[in-house]
């Protein structure tokens, strides 16, 4: 989805009706490839709908490649040294989250590296620089998870005098987002911290990270190193 005359990319799934299960309007900063990942279950046959829309000129084109389904539910691990994994960004926020390595763009804020592997890997993070406003939010969305006992491990970084809120919530297809995770204000040195979250869930569920703008610029939040087993954490949250 490179070019400035990009329109929109949905994919629907069928059976008695058709329900959207992925929507993207924005064109990519460059021409490779974006990986997307969708999960979702159906009690009767169904068939999947690409359905690409023009946009406003003719630089526009949308290409597609590389489909495969299979079965069970998609890992949510991400190192994110290779994209953003099995997670999606969430088109109904203000912006989305960066995939970078090394340091951030803005001085004074943000992480040096990613958590593992010091310049050589990758990690994602709110960038808070203009246009963003105080207030604006990131949010990324896990792949969909089946019941059960969950651990949930991650490391983040809340270096900078402008930061805000770092949150997760979890979603089941019962509820409405219920806040299980929450930091705020800026750490003093830039480290990573690890936070470890157990979950007893009786229906298959969604995760989301939000990241939230600060009054601004040096407010950049990271997350790297994210992890699910199936048991209780050995450790609280950090």
């Amino acid at each position: 989805m490179f070019g400035t005359g990009i329109g929109s990319l949905n994919v629907y799934m069928k059976s008695d009706t058709e329900m959207p299960l992925f929507s993207q309007s924005n064109s990519s900063d460059n021409n490779k490839w974006i990986k997307a990942v969708v999960s979702k279950d159906s009690p009767t046959d169904y068939q999947i709908i690409f359905d690409g829309t023009v946009g406003n000129n003719v630089k526009g084109d949308i290409a597609i490649d590389d489909i495969t389904l299979t079965t069970g539910f998609c890992s949510p691990a991400c190192t994110f040294d290779d994209g953003l994994c099995n997670w999606r960004q969430d088109q109904s926020d203000g912006f989305d989250w960066t995939r970078e390595t090394g340091q951030t763009n803005t001085p004074l804020t943000g992480p040096p590296s990613d958590h593992n592997t010091e310049n050589n890997g990758y990690y994602i993070y709110v960038e808070t620089s203009y246009p963003r406003e105080y207030g604006d939010k990131a949010r990324l969305i896990s792949p969909v998870q089946g019941s059960g006992l969950h651990c949930w491990t991650f490391w983040y970084s809340m270096f900078g005098r402008h930061i805000n809120k770092l949150s997760v919530y979890i979603k089941t297809k019962f509820c409405t987002e219920i806040l299980i995770f929450s930091k705020e204000n800026g750490t003093k040195i830039a480290d990573w911290m690890k936070a470890d979250i157990s979950l007893q869930t009786f229906s298959e569920y969604e995760i989301i990270i939000e990241g939230i703008r600060g009054n601004g610029p040096e407010g950049d939040i990271a997350v790297d190193d994210i992890t699910m087993t199936n048991d209780t954490c050995k450790t609280g949250t950090k």
